[in-house]
């Protein structure tokens, strides 16, 4: 719940319950110093009494000779203690108290003290120092003071109370044997407290009242100190907060108005959002440096493409043209293959031919007789054997040497006996005869 206040309920609310918790404390212990003081007060007043009794009885003992020429008492109130009490009991009967002269042996079956006055009578009797004994009780419905003062015996008590013990004094009643000083009573006074009680509760109250008038002030001064002073900077430093956040920086800057930890933060909300729209303004810039190079490299990108399909286009192109040269060349191959295997064919013909002849062999350049062979023409060996190995598939490294076939027609002339032979260069391995292993062929000399 205290967590969703608003700031102004929570120091609000926060000072008030403390000056109230303070106010009460105050309260509870200016009542009890009051009730206190006014008790004293009573009890003063009630001392007077008993003082005005003792003073009374100390002056007339004082002034027995004159008052009581030889001590020559005739009536009982010719006594010092008794014209004391007298005087004491007049006073109090008209200011409503009670006065009352209690012993532990009194001669006076009036004078039997009550619970209060034995134990004050009994406590004087063990501390001959103690000089009064009061408490403040209740009787028959009523609250009510009872003090008492000891009663001791002087001088002038020792002619009816001293020595001899048991000898009648002036009034026919026994002595007791007293000595000075010994306890002999006690004067004792019962006032109403209502008086009292009344003051009290008066004083309460207006101390209440005091107390509650001052908080409520303090409670207005420090909401109004709050207020001004805390909430209303803070409130606008919230809503320069938020028109930040809604990504409004063209707001005027906030007022500083004191050189405290508000204004302060004050200045320092002023200088951020100053420096956020710096800040926002150079990101822009930037952006549209880079908005321009990207253009610029999306152009070059697209002229690369282009020419990387004019490329791909030419490749395409050379590719089409490499594919009908291969295909160009292997028509080549197959004609070459084809004519190789029809020079073949004409070998082994030739070959089978020349066999079945069985002419003999002749020296070339010999005349062409029945028993020379035809002549024959050794042409360079190198350069037949490269031009065959560049028009010919076939292998080109087995030896070959030339094979003059005769003429079918002896008697002719040695140039029609030429260009009728039949000149074949074939590899070894097929001009091997089934009769004799081939030969190197000779050199021609020039």
């Amino acid at each position: 719940m205290f967590q969703n206040m608003r700031l102004t309920g929570k120091i609000v609310g926060s000072i008030v319950v403390t000056l109230a918790l303070t106010s009460g404390i105050s309260f509870w212990i200016t009542k009890q110093r009051v009730e206190d003081q006014a008790e004293e007060a009573f009890r003063d007043k009630v001392r007077q009494i008993t003082g005005m009794a003792g003073a009374t009885r100390a002056w007339y003992s004082s002034n027995i000779d004159t008052l009581v020429p030889g001590q020559n008492f005739k009536t009982l109130n010719q006594v010092p203690v008794v014209a004391a009490w007298s005087v004491a009991q007049a006073y109090a009967n008209g200011h409503d108290m009670v006065f009352h002269t209690p012993s532990l042996t009194p001669r006076n079956p009036k004078n039997q003290p009550d619970d209060f006055e034995r134990a004050a009578l009994e406590a004087f009797a063990k501390d001959g120092s103690l000089k009064e004994f009061s408490e403040r009780r209740t009787e028959n419905g009523k609250e009510v003071m009872r003090y008492a003062q000891p009663v001791r015996a002087s001088e002038d008590c020792l002619f009816c109370h001293g020595d001899p013990v048991g000898q009648k004094d002036p009034f026919g009643y026994t002595k007791e044997g007293l000595k000075v000083g010994d306890l002999r009573g006690a004067f004792a006074i019962t006032a109403s407290t209502e008086g009292l009680v009344q003051n009290a509760r008066s004083n309460s109250i207006a101390i209440f009242l005091t107390s509650f008038f001052s908080l409520l002030a303090a409670a207005c001064v420090v909401l109004f100190l709050v207020r001004k002073l805390v909430v209303k900077p803070l409130s606008a430093s919230v809503e320069l907060a938020n028109n930040i956040a809604s990504n409004n920086l063209a707001i005027a800057d906030l007022v500083v108005e004191s050189d405290d930890e508000i204004g302060e933060a004050t200045t320092s909300l002023n200088q951020m959002k100053e420096n956020l729209r710096q800040m926002i303004g150079r990101i822009a810039a930037t952006a549209d440096q880079l908005a321009s190079a990207s253009e610029e490299i999306s152009a070059g990108a697209m002229q690369s493409a282009a020419t990387a399909q004019t490329q791909s286009d030419q490749t395409r192109q050379v590719a089409t043209a490499m594919h009908q040269m291969s295909a160009t060349v292997l028509q080549v191959s197959e004609s070459s293959q084809k004519a190789s295997n029809s020079s073949h064919q004409a070998a082994q013909a030739a070959a089978r031919e020349a066999m079945s002849s069985k002419r003999p062999w002749g020296r070339c350049g010999a005349s062409p007789t029945p028993r020379t062979p035809l002549p024959c023409v050794l042409p360079n060996w190198e350069r037949i054997r490269k031009k065959s190995a560049r028009s010919s598939p076939l292998s080109m490294k087995s030896p070959i040497k030339p094979i003059c076939l005769p003429s079918m027609r002896p008697s002719k002339p040695r140039g029609q006996a030429n260009r009728d032979g039949v000149l074949r260069w074939l590899p070894m391995r097929y001009a091997n005869w089934p009769n004799a292993p081939p030969k190197p062929p000779r050199k021609l000399r020039r």
